[in-house]
């Protein structure tokens, strides 16, 4: 199995609602959506999107990988894997970073508002960890 896909599918990440909450719908993929993903299509000003997690994502995969999907899922390459298939990190490495970053994820979901030091240290990990290896920084919100 080539390195990217081992990575890939031992993460999930970006599926789960761990880098980002919705993703990017084309206008014509809307209905589809909708109708044939069941997705939970939103419209914001900057176009139209599905919310995050995917349902369709399976034991780390997507169940529909090998069927029609979002543009966007066959277009998205974290940083991570960027780094990956540029020979800039090896693929132990990078499963390092994606094993810690899924488990600050599970442990920010059982603490929806952090209440404790660690758990407020937790989520600051997270988002560093999210901006360093797996996602451009969000803009601030309007």
């Amino acid at each position: 199995m080539e390195p990217g896909t081992t990575l890939c599918t031992s993460c999930g990440l970006c599926c789960a609602g761990a880098i980002f909450a919705t993703a990017t719908l084309e206008p014509e993929e809307v209905e589809w959506a909708r109708t044939k993903r069941s997705l939970k299509v939103i419209q914001r000003p900057e176009g139209p999107r599905f919310e995050l997690p995917c349902h369709l994502l399976h034991e780390r995969k997507c169940s529909i990988y090998a069927e029609r999907r979002p543009d966007v899922c066959g277009a998205f390459k974290c940083k991570l894997l960027s780094r990956l298939e540029a020979g800039e990190i090896p693929l132990d490495a990078a499963l390092v970073k994606v094993r810690r970053l899924d488990e600050l994820f599970t442990r920010a979901r059982a603490h929806a508002t952090p209440t404790t030091v660690e758990a407020l240290l937790d989520l600051g990990e997270f988002e560093a960890l999210v901006t360093r290896d797996f996602r451009e920084p969000l803009p601030p919100p309007a």
